[in-house]
Parts: C-alpha cells; sequence; structure tokens
C-alpha cells in the first residue's frame, strides 16, 4: 500500500472516530443545536462538552431536546435510576431506551444525569484538597511564615466523613516563633437533606501558646442550610469534652460547647470561589475558655486541579497562657491541588 493510501487510511479512521466521542445533541429553546458529549445534569445546570468550546454549562430551563450517543444513567426526583440511550421520538418527543426496552421521558422527570455515587446512593465519592501557602517580610526584622493544610473527604448517601490536617512553623530574625499543628476527624449521619447528626474529634500542638496537647471529642447536630453545586452553607454545634496538657499552665479538662461553619461559594462563571471555614468551642466552666480557628479566602482556578490561594487565618485563645497573645492573624499565599 502506498504511502498516500496510507495516509487516506488514516483520515478516514480519524474522522470516523472522532464524531464517535462527540455525538451527542442538545437543542436549545432559541433553535441552537449543540454536538459534544454530555457529562451530567446537576440542580438547574446541564454540563456539556464539546470540542470547538471544551465544557459548557447550559440552564436546563434552556435545553428543549436532547439525544445521546451512548447510555446515560438518569435519576428522578423520587430517586429511580435508569441506564439508557436517550433519543428524540419521530412525534418530536424524548425516550430513553435501555435494556428492558423503549419508554417516554420528559425532560422535567431527570433530576440528574450520571449523578455522583453519593447522590445516586451507588456508592461513595471522594475528594481532598492539599495547599501549601506562605508569607514574608524583611527589613528592620526579618520574617518567614510557612502553613501547609490537606483535607480529605468521603460523601456517601446515608453518611459522610473527613479529615483535616494543618501544620505551620513561623521564623522571626532567625529564631522560631511559631510551631503547631492540628489534626481534626468527622463522621457525620445524614437525617435528611437539611440535618445531620456529627461525632467529631481533634488532637493540636501549640506550645508556644502553651498547648503541649489538647484534645476534643464532641457530638451533634448539624443543618445544612443551602447546598447546590456552586455553593453550600453548613452549621453545627453540639456538646464537647475537651482536655488539655499544658506546658507551663495547669492541665485541665472541662466539657465545652462546641460549633462549626463551612461555606463555600463560586463566582463569574466558576472563575474564583470564595470560602469561610471556623471551628472553635467555649468552656461550659469558664466564659472567658474561648477557642476558635478560622480560614477565610478566595481561589483562582489555575486548571483542572491547581488553583491560587489567598487565604486570611484568624486564630484566638481566651486562655493563651502566660505572656502570650490571644490573637493571631495571618496574611497567607499559596497553591493548592484538588483531588
Amino acid at each position: 500500500m502506498t504511502g498516500c493510501r496510507w495516509q487516506a487510511l488514516v483520515f478516514s479512521m480519524i474522522v470516523f472516530l472522532v464524531p464517535a466521542a462527540y455525538a451527542d445533541q442538545v437543542v436549545l429553546a432559541n433553535g441552537d443545536r449543540l454536538t459534544g458529549k454530555v457529562v451530567s445534569k446537576t440542580d438547574d445546570t446541564l454540563t456539556f462538552e464539546t470540542e470547538y468550546a471544551g465544557k459548557l454549562e447550559i440552564r436546563w430551563k434552556d435545553v428543549v431536546s436532547i439525544a445521546t450517543d451512548a447510555p446515560v444513567t438518569v435519576m428522578s426526583a423520587d430517586g429511580k435510576l435508569e441506564k439508557g440511550r436517550l433519543q428524540r421520538t419521530e412525534s418530536g418527543g424524548l425516550e430513553l431506551v435501555s435494556e428492558e426496552g423503549a419508554r417516554g421521558v420528559r425532560l422535567t422527570e431527570m433530576d440528574h444525569i450520571n449523578p455522583p455515587p453519593h447522590v445516586a446512593g451507588t456508592g461513595v465519592t471522594y475528594s481532598g484538597r492539599v495547599s501549601l501557602l506562605a508569607s514574608a517580610s524583611s527589613g528592620n526584622t526579618d520574617d518567614a511564615r510557612l502553613y501547609g493544610e490537606a483535607d480529605f473527604r468521603a460523601r456517601a448517601k446515608a453518611y459522610s466523613y473527613g479529615l483535616d490536617v494543618r501544620a505551620e512553623q513561623k521564623e522571626e530574625s532567625g529564631a522560631t516563633t511559631a510551631q503547631n499543628y492540628y489534626m481534626g476527624g468527622r463522621y457525620n449521619y445524614v437525617i435528611d437533606d437539611e440535618r445531620f447528626a456529627y461525632v467529631r474529634s481533634s488532637l493540636e500542638n501549640d506550645e508556644f501558646k502553651d498547648i503541649r496537647l489538647r484534645g476534643t471529642l464532641g457530638a451533634g447536630l448539624g443543618f445544612n442550610i443551602f447546598e447546590t453545586r456552586k455553593s453550600h452553607l453548613r452549621v453545627l454545634g453540639g456538646l464537647e469534652l475537651v482536655a488539655v496538657d499544658r506546658k507551663d499552665g495547669v492541665s485541665e479538662s472541662f466539657p465545652a460547647f462546641g460549633w462549626g461553619v463551612d461555606y463555600s461559594q463560586w463566582f463569574w462563571a466558576d472563575r474564583f470561589e470564595l470560602f469561610h471555614d471556623q471551628k472553635g468551642f467555649a468552656s461550659l466552666q469558664d466564659s472567658e475558655n474561648i477557642s476558635l480557628r478560622s480560614r477565610t479566602g478566595v481561589r483562582i482556578p489555575l486548571g483542572s486541579s491547581l488553583s491560587a490561594n489567598a487565604q486570611i487565618n484568624f486564630d484566638y485563645e481566651g486562655d493563651p497562657g502566660p505572656i502570650r497573645d490571644k490573637t493571631d492573624l495571618q496574611v497567607l499565599l499559596g497553591l493548592g491541588y484538588d483531588f
């Protein structure tokens, strides 16, 4: 076979295979027809991938028809799952073609298309983030601060659990002035869409705040104030047992009220995300003994998994030990990696 024939054969294979990967079609209310691949439908948004524009987010109310070349999983509002191809009928309707046959469906029946495992109830969805942030200054005082954190989360339909790890070190004029770590774990049991029961625990060390080791164990009730694909707000509160082993002061244990706030919101077509995470407790025996940790900032995606982070960390210790400040404020810049 000559070189020209080989080139023609390769070209024919490419022309044949590429449309197969992007053979789904969406018809919009304005008459536009989009060819690509249906990725998913969540809330009121259809994610549709094209060769020419990448992933598009289409308002579901603007979709009047949809057809898929390969089977998709359709989830109705009552949680029923069906797998099959979506195709238009000769009369202009829509049907789902599965191994059991074909049946007519309506767009309003589709709560999700290709839902993640924790939504469909078929398994666990795992996610996580690793971030490394720093700040530095020079002049009369040389100051360098390095801060790292890692979050891991697993979600199923009936429960979720996660682990947070954070560590920090600060140098001033060649001397270490801050060095600490925090590890926290939690387990949530889903009561309904708005409520969950939780158990959480933590271990932390910060000898510069007279905390050789502090452990907490608590349980309570949480509320999903709202949760969509682009935003969420969760608050929780309950009782905790706190035990503190101090370096210089008196070690102690006491009951406390613990709380937490977890908020995030994407803006401007997912170009940046604002977030706020806060955890704390207040002793039920000493009103001044309050501990609070918060992280507030913005993430800007740099790619599919990498992001640039700007973050303010605010810590408060109502009983920080002798000759120690109650508050600690940091402004940090760095990178994050999502997985």
